[in-house]
């Protein structure tokens, strides 16, 4: 029965994310939330502090679970295919109704070959995201990077946490509230994801310290390759943009042997 109301409880929360973005009337029926014991969105209880796009990065955590326990090709377009099938199973909603293949698969392709800082100057430079927007961002890139120089993936993951929690209490216009708040979902959701990984991997290290630190480092930087996707799908994507990011962190990983 618990089981059954975390599910019924998620969806809800996802279909008031899918309404608020699309201007549609809030659906009825329930939908299945891919979730395994391993996943981040099991065993962590989440402080849930008003999100309106949490469910963004609850759906991006589980799109990782079904990824590495499906045939998991780590070819750009079948984890694209495998993205868009996934979405459909779970929210009974064709995301090829407003998106196609070449553009999931460029977003894909930018994440990985280009830094998060170099996004948020872009989109800023072309006004598609405001000054604000482009201040909130360049704090978690700053969290980001210095994380990654240190290897502290629990400060990314409190400060990710902080930040979020000032963004809601900021006076956001609705334009910034579309880009920052899944986005900061997403980096909760996937710091923690890819943290219980590290953890997982730590636990089994034969060489201790040495590759612990090296795989922290690697836990934080496919982290941001999330964070990049997410914030160039955020403009275009709608709620499948976390589904995205964690399809550019699946490809990411398995190029780097992670997972």
């Amino acid at each position: 029965m618990k089981n059954k109301l975390k599910l019924f409880t998620l969806s809800v929360m996802f279909l008031f994310t899918f309404s608020c973005n699309n201007d549609e009337s809030i659906k009825t029926e329930e939908s299945l939330l891919y979730k395994t014991e391993s996943s981040a969105i099991m065993t962590k209880q989440y402080n849930y502090i008003g999100n309106p796009y949490e469910s963004v990065g609850q759906f991006h955590n589980s799109f990782l679970d079904y990824y590495f326990e499906s045939d998991n090709s780590d070819e750009i377009s079948d984890i694209a295919e495998l993205a868009v099938s996934f979405y459909k199973d779970q929210n009974n909603t064709n995301p090829l109704d407003y998106i196609q293949y070449p553009n999931i698969i460029a977003d894909v392709n930018y994440s990985i070959n280009n830094t998060v800082s170099e996004t948020i100057n872009k989109l800023n430079n072309q006004g598609v995201i405001s000054n604000v927007t482009k201040n909130y961002l360049n704090q978690i890139f700053d969290i980001l990077s210095a994380a990654e120089a240190s290897g502290d993936i629990n400060n990314f993951i409190n400060e990710v946490e902080n930040i979020e929690e000032e963004m809601l209490e900021a006076d956001l216009n609705d334009a910034d509230k579309k880009i920052l708040l899944p986005v900061i979902s997403v980096a909760k959701y996937s710091s923690n994801y890819w943290n219980e990984v590290y953890i997982s991997l730590s636990a089994s290290s034969p060489n201790g310290k040495t590759d612990n630190l090296l795989r922290a480092k690697q836990a934080i930087h496919i982290a941001g390759v999330d964070l990049n996707a997410q914030i160039t799908a955020s403009i275009w994507a709608g709620p499948f943009a976390g589904i995205i990011a964690s399809s550019a962190s699946a490809k990411e990983a398995k190029r780097i042997g992670y997972k």
